[in-house]
């Protein structure tokens, strides 16, 4: 689907998912990201800021995997942020296979990302919770 996204930030946006899925590195998404943006989860933990929220945001939601793969269903944009719905296909730590699905919206400012907000099917994810000590 990504030949269809115009915006370019958020075409980085979606690689900078696909790295961090793939390589487990953190930097490429977090530099998308101002200082001051806001990015909010369902996740319990509130509002976090700049690259360091969304750092700790993507590191505890890759602790809950062994793997995960996100494939983007539908892109909406619009001047100034676009909504992404996604499916996800993940092992999680200790090895329970689970689909689940959700959208996450991004402000954008130029070449930045200025917000961060994603809602998913938390149901999918009940269960018990290993975290993984990969780094």
């Amino acid at each position: 689907m990504d030949h269809e996204v115009r915006d370019e930030t958020t075409r980085q946006f979606i690689a900078a998912l696909r790295h961090l899925e793939q390589k487990r590195d953190l930097e490429p998404m977090a530099s998308l990201f101002t200082d001051e943006a806001e990015v909010k989860s369902i996740d319990g933990h509130g509002t976090r800021y700049g690259p360091d929220g969304i750092t700790a945001l993507f590191d505890e939601y890759l602790r809950q995997f062994d793997e995960i793969r996100t494939t983007f269903t539908q892109v909406t944009e619009g001047e100034n942020h676009a909504a992404l719905e996604w499916t996800s296909e993940a092992v999680r730590a200790g090895g329970h296979a689970v689909t689940y699905t959700g959208v996450t919206i991004i402000d954008l400012d130029g070449d930045r990302v200025t917000g961060f907000r994603t809602i998913y099917d938390s149901a999918a994810l009940m269960g018990p919770t290993v975290l993984s000590d990969r780094d």
